[in-house]
């Protein structure tokens, strides 16, 4: 499995049928998790009790990033799994608004597992479908973070 940096080369792709497919599906299962009042990480595990190479990359990111530590306050992540091509990607996202209430992004972290040891360029492209819905899944975490605070004052 490798890490790849933000500053991992990366060309601009189109949305693919693929990428959107990806987005939905892993917005829904966040959204799943928020219902059933679950982290998302452990709701993905349950999900993928059955896939043990996805399991594996998701608990490697997991790892990665410390998703059971605490955030600083007003911090949110958000995590999204990707397949594309037999490349298994998980991506993970932390972000937080500012005082402007414009989201920041922190840091992004993407763990690739290619199967046949380090992904081509071309690979770790192709796995980035997730990478959007990871932020998408962290600015949604901030708000129901935030909606709850609000509604508890």
């Amino acid at each position: 499995m490798n890490v790849l940096s933000p500053a991992h080369p990366t060309r601009p792709t189109l949305l693919s049928e693929r990428d959107a497919a990806t987005f939905f599906r892993e917005c829904f299962i966040d959204e799943l998790a928020r219902a059933a009042w679950r982290d998302p990480v452990q709701y993905r595990r349950e999900l993928l009790a059955d896939s043990p190479r996805l399991r594996g990359v998701l608990d490697e990111a997991a790892r990665t990033v410390g998703w059971s530590r605490a955030l600083p306050e007003g911090h949110a992540r958000g995590m999204a799994l990707s397949v594309t091509g037999g490349v298994v990607a998980a991506h993970v996202a932390e972000i937080s608004q500012g005082d402007d209430w414009a989201p920041r992004v922190h840091r992004t972290v993407t763990v690739v597992e290619s199967g046949d040891g380090e992904p081509s360029l071309a690979q770790a492209d192709a796995s980035s479908a997730g990478a959007a819905a990871a932020l998408a899944n962290a600015l949604a975490a901030l708000h129901a973070r935030l909606n709850l605070q609000g509604a508890q004052t």
